[in-house]
């Protein structure tokens, strides 16, 4: 398995895992394929866009907190934080505007579509 850093290690970026020998895709690091139990995991960088599948609210120091569950188009579903205009349904891309990173999603607009 790859050592790439991701944002949990303050870099800004959101790494997912494939294995070399089923072609599974996941998000949480693992040694191992949790298809196959191959050894052959590799990192991968996702495009950054995605469907918004749901959306939550959390009360929070200075305000909410508000969460997307998004479907990347790689087929791996990642949880982040939102703007207050995303819904279930919605197109959205992945940016890292805090500091230390957190993945978030924003509506995509007509361009990056």
């Amino acid at each position: 398995m790859t050592g790439a850093d991701d944002w949990t290690s303050g870099t800004p970026a959101l790494l997912l895992h494939t294995c070399a020998d089923c072609s599974a895709r996941w998000y949480v690091p693992r040694s191992r394929c949790p298809a196959c139990g191959s050894p052959g995991v590799r990192a991968l960088e996702p495009a950054g866009t995605g469907t918004t599948v749901a959306v939550t609210c959390l009360p929070g120091e200075g305000g909410e907190i508000r969460l997307a569950l998004v479907d990347l188009d790689e087929e791996v579903r990642v949880l982040g934080r939102t703007v207050a205009d995303v819904m279930p349904g919605d197109r959205v891309a992945l940016s890292f505007p805090t500091t230390p990173p957190q993945p978030w999603f924003e509506p995509v607009t007509g361009e990056e579509l």
